[in-house]
C-alpha cells in the first residue's frame, strides 16, 4: 500500500468484510450506471455503443462462426480453424445436446445465428453460470453467500464480461479451468487443468512462466503440462479428423499475419499495443508527429513486459507474486488475445483482496471493470451504412458512425498501470540489477 500512500484511517479500521462491501458495492453502482447508458443508447440508436464491437452485425459471431463449421465437420478443412480440437469437441457437444431449429438448413453462420435465438440465450446463460461457478470457488469461498452474490454482480456486469458476451467468445470455457488450476493443491491436477486451458486458448502458455523462476524452477510441472497438453491435443485431433501438419501450418500463418483489424483492436482496447493502433484510424494531416507518440506506446508496453519477465525469472518471488506476474503479462503482451482477456482478472481479485501487500492493485483492476466512461465519445470512424443485428435494422445516416469512447483509452492505461505498479513494487522489494 506504500505506493499509493496511506488510506483514510477510518476506512482502514473497518473490518475486512465491511471494506469489501463498500468497495464492491461502489463498483456495482458504477456498473449499473454504465448499464443504464448502454440500454438508453441502444433504445435511441438501435445498436450498442462503444466499447461493444464496432461491427454491429458481428454480435455473437465468435461463437456462431466456429459452431457453423463444426456442425458440418469442416472445422479444419473449409474453415481452416486455428482453434485447438478441444474447442471443436465443446462445439460438437453443444450441437449434440441442444436441439435447435435451423442448424441443418442454414447456409451461412449468420443464418444459423438468425435461426437460433433460443441457443443464443442458452449460451449466454451458460457463460453467466460459468461466472457464478468461478466466484464460488477457491479464495472466493471465504466470503458469505451474500457477499459472493455481490461479487457475481460486479463480475457479470463488468465491461470485459459484457464485451465477451456480446462477442459470444469461447474464452468463457477457459475461466473454470483456470479457476480450478489456481485452486488445486495437487500438481498433477494443476498440470491437467492448465493443459486443458492451453487447449482452449494457446496463449495461456504464458502462465508457464511462473515455473521458470530460477530460484524455484519447477521442471516437473513444466514437463507434466507439456505432456498433458500434447496428449489432449493429439487424442482429440484424431477425433476431430485434424491433419496436424496442416493445422500447424495454418496456425503459424495465422500468427504471421495481423488478423485483428485496427477497428477490432481499438474498439475494446485492453493494452498499450492495442491503443497504439488508433493511429491507423486517424488522419493527422499537418500534425503527423502525433503519430509517433502512438508508436511510443507500443514500445513502452514491450519494454515494461520484458522488465517484468526479467523479474519473474531472476528474482526470489513468492508464489503469489509469480501468479500475479504471469496473469499481468498475459493481459498485456499481445493484441491478439482480444479485449475479453481482461475478464481473467476476476480470478486474481480474491488473491489481491486477501493480500495486504498487493491490495493496491485492486484500484486499477476494478477501474477496468467499472469506470462508466463510455458515454464520452473521443472520435468517430466514418461508416456509410451498417447493419445492426440486435437492432434488426440497417443504419444509413452519416451520423451513425463507429465510435471510440473514453473507456477504450482509459482501460488499456489502467491495465498498463497494473503492470507498471506491480513491476515498480518488485523493484523496490527485490531491487532490479542485484539481489537484496
Amino acid at each position: 500500500m506504500k505506493l499509493l500512500g496511506p488510506l483514510n484511517k477510518s476506512f482502514e479500521d473497518l473490518p475486512i468484510t465491511t471494506q469489501f462491501r463498500w468497495i464492491f458495492g461502489l463498483a456495482l453502482v458504477c456498473e449499473l450506471i454504465s448499464l443504464v447508458f448502454y440500454f438508453n443508447y441502444f433504445d435511441r440508436h438501435r445498436y450498442l455503443p462503444a466499447p461493444f464491437f464496432l461491427d454491429k452485425n458481428d454480435t455473437f459471431m465468435d461463437f456462431y462462426h466456429p459452431l457453423f463449421w463444426a456442425l458440418r465437420d469442416e472445422f479444419y478443412t473449409t474453415f481452416h480453424s486455428v482453434y485447438p480440437p478441444l474447442n471443436f469437441l465443446i462445439l460438437k457437444l453443444i450441437g449434440w445436446c441442444i436441439h435447435f431449429g435451423g442448424s441443418k438448413s442454414a447456409a451461412t453462420a449468420f443464418e444459423l445465428r438468425q435461426n437460433s435465438v433460443s441457443l443464443t440465450l442458452i449460451v449466454c446463460g451458460i457463460y453467466l453460470a460459468i461466472i457464478a461457478f468461478v466466484v464460488n470457488l477457491g479464495q472466493w469461498g471465504r466470503l458469505a453467500l451474500g457477499d459472493r452474490a455481490l461479487v457475481f454482480g460486479v463480475c457479470a456486469l463488468s465491461a470485459p464480461v459484457l464485451f465477451g458476451l456480446e462477442r459470444g467468445n469461447m474464452i468463457f470455457f477457459g475461466l473454470p479451468l483456470m479457476a480450478l488450476y489456481l485452486d488445486s493443491k495437487s500438481s498433477a491436477k494443476k498440470a491437467l487443468y492448465l493443459a486443458a486451458l492451453i487447449n482452449i486458448k494457446p496463449y495461456f502458455l504464458v502462465l508457464l512462466i511462473r515455473y521458470m523462476n530460477l530460484r524455484s524452477i519447477n521442471k516437473k510441472m513444466i514437463t507434466q503440462v507439456t505432456i498433458f497438453t500434447a496428449v489432449i491435443f493429439f487424442v482429440l485431433s484424431s477425433f476431430a479428423g485434424l491433419d496436424c501438419v496442416k493445422f500447424f501450418q495454418s496456425y503459424f500463418l495465422f500468427l504471421s499475419k495481423y488478423t485483428i483489424t485496427a477497428e477490432g483492436a481499438v474498439g475494446f482496447a485492453h493494452n498499450l499495443a492495442a491503443l497504439a493502433r488508433i493511429k491507423e484510424l486517424i488522419y493527422f494531416g499537418q500534425h503527423q508527429h502525433y503519430s509517433f507518440w502512438f508508436s511510443v506506446l507500443k514500445v513502452m508496453s514491450s519494454l515494461s513486459i520484458l522488465i517484468l519477465v526479467y523479474q519473474i525469472i531472476l528474482k526470489p518471488l513468492s508464489q503469489l507474486e509469480l501468479i500475479i506476474g504471469s496473469v499481468v503479462i498475459l493481459t498485456n503482451f499481445s493484441v491478439s488475445t482480444g479485449g475479453y482477456i481482461l475478464m481473467i482478472y476476476i480470478l486474481l481479485i480474491p488473491y489481491l483482496f486477501y493480500s495486504p501487500e498487493y491490495r493496491f492493485l485492486l484500484v486499477p483492476i476494478l477501474g477496468i471493470f467499472t469506470f462508466p466512461l463510455d458515454w464520452i465519445n473521443l472520435f468517430s470512424i466514418p461508416a456509410t451504412h451498417f447493419y445492426s443485428y440486435l437492432g434488426n435494422t440497417t443504419l444509413l445516416t452519416s451520423a451513425q458512425d463507429y465510435q471510440i469512447a473514453a473507456g477504450s483509452v482509459v482501460r488499456p492505461l489502467l491495465n498498463f498501470s497494473v503492470l507498471s505498479l506491480f513491476s515498480v513494487h518488485l523493484v523496490g522489494k527485490y531491487h532490479f540489477l542485484r539481489s537484496k
